[in-house]
C-alpha cells in the first residue's frame, strides 16, 4: 500500500529532503538541470504545504507536489519562472496577496510508480487540499500533457500573460501553460468524474481508497487532513 500524506514544509525537513532529491533526479532524467521550483528555500517557507507519495514507513518518497501560498516570504515559483519573459505576471499575482492565493507546483513521480495514473491523481489532490485550507485562487504552470487534466480539475488558461498563456519553459524546446482557478468556492469542473473525486477528498481527507491505475488496482492510504488555513501561514 502507498501512502499520500500532506504536511507543512517547516514541520518535516527530512521528508522535504527526500522530496527534493527525488524531484531533482526525475528532472535530470529529462535533461532539465534548472527550474525555479527545484531549489530548497521552500523548506523554510511557512506558506508551503507538501504532498508526498511515500512508503508506509515514510522512508521512501516516490513522488509529490507542493502548494505555495502567495506571501511575503518569497515569490511563488510561477512568478520566478515567467517574469523573465513576461513581467506582467508580477503585478498580476501580487494583486492576490493576502486574499488567499497559491500555486500548485513541483509535481513529479518516479519510475517506481509510473503507469499507475498518480500524476493525474496528484492534481486532483492538490485542488482538494487547496479547498481544505481555504485558498481562494489557485495558479499552476503545467506541461502540455497535463493541460487537459488541469482543465478537468477546474483550471482555466491564464491568457493575460505570455503567448495566450504559454511559455517556453523550463527549456526552449519545451512549452508550459499558465492556468488558474479563480474561485475555489465556485469551481466549474471540466469533467464530472474529476468533480466527484476532488469533492470526495475535500470532504473526507483521511481514508483508504482503492485506486484504479493504468495497469493495476491498489490501495492508497490518504492522510490529507491539515488543521490550518492560509490565514495563519505567514501572510
Amino acid at each position: 500500500m502507498l501512502r499520500i500524506r500532506a504536511f507543512r514544509a517547516i514541520d518535516d525537513e527530512p521528508t522535504c529532503e527526500l522530496f527534493a532529491e527525488g524531484h531533482k533526479n526525475v528532472l535530470l532524467e529529462h535533461g532539465i538541470t534548472k527550474v525555479t521550483t527545484s531549489n530548497k528555500s521552500w523548506f523554510y517557507n511557512p506558506g508551503v504545504i507538501v504532498m508526498v507519495i511515500e512508503s508506509e514507513d515514510g522512508k521512501s518518497v516516490y513522488g509529490g507536489e507542493r502548494i505555495h501560498i502567495v506571501n511575503d516570504f518569497a515569490p511563488i515559483p510561477l512568478v520566478e519562472a515567467i517574469k523573465v519573459v513576461d513581467d506582467k505576471i508580477i503585478n498580476l499575482v501580487n494583486g492576490y496577496k493576502g486574499v488567499g492565493a497559491a500555486e500548485l507546483c513541483g509535481l513529479w513521480n518516479s519510475k517506481y510508480i509510473s503507469g499507475r495514473g498518480l500524476g493525474q491523481f496528484l492534481i486532483k489532490i492538490g485542488v482538494a487540499l487547496a479547498m481544505q485550507i481555504e485558498i481562494k485562487s489557485l495558479f499552476a504552470l503545467c506541461a502540455p500533457y497535463t493541460v487537459k487534466t488541469c482543465q478537468n480539475s477546474g483550471f482555466k488558461i491564464l491568457e493575460e500573460v505570455g503567448n495566450n498563456g504559454t511559455f517556453n519553459y523550463p527549456k526552449l524546446d519545451l512549452v508550459a501553460t499558465a492556468v488558474k482557478i479563480e474561485n475555489l468556492k465556485n469551481i466549474t469542473f471540466g469533467d464530472p468524474e474529476f468533480e466527484k473525486d476532488i469533492l470526495s477528498m475535500y470532504e473526507t481527507p483521511n481514508k483508504i481508497i482503492q485506486h484504479i491505475g493504468e495497469s493495476k488496482v491498489f490501495d492508497i492510504n490518504l492522510q490529507l487532513s491539515l488543521e490550518l488555513n492560509f490565514k495563519n501561514m505567514f501572510l
